[in-house]
């Protein structure tokens, strides 16, 4: 946990396993299993985006697709929580490179 929220990485076949299980919450047929799973996603691409990254193409379907308001907002939320907390590597541009 950090500063109370969870996070984990699957470093282990426990780990990984557990993540599985919570990205098929995204798929369950229940609408508030459904409302609430992009929001485990949301906080947890707010502090490790790169466990959200494999999921996105998912989210992104969720955000546009999905019959459910809620589900949709919060999948964009996710979406956008974990882009904004990725690190874009930027190229040098000329006047840095002079110097």
């Amino acid at each position: 946990m950090i500063e109370g929220e969870l996070y984990w990485k699957p470093l282990t076949e426990k780990g990984e396993a557990l993540t599985k299980a919570v990205a098929e919450l995204l798929n369950d047929e229940n609408e508030r299993v459904r409302i609430e799973a992009p929001e485990m996603f949301r906080v947890l691409g707010k502090r490790k985006p790169e466990f959200v990254r494999p999921y996105l193409e998912k989210l992104d379907y969720m955000a546009t697709h999905d019959e459910v308001s809620v589900v949709r907002i919060h999948a964009k939320g996710a979406i956008k929580a974990t882009l904004s907390k990725s690190k874009v590597i930027k190229e040098p541009d000329a006047k840095t490179q002079s110097r």
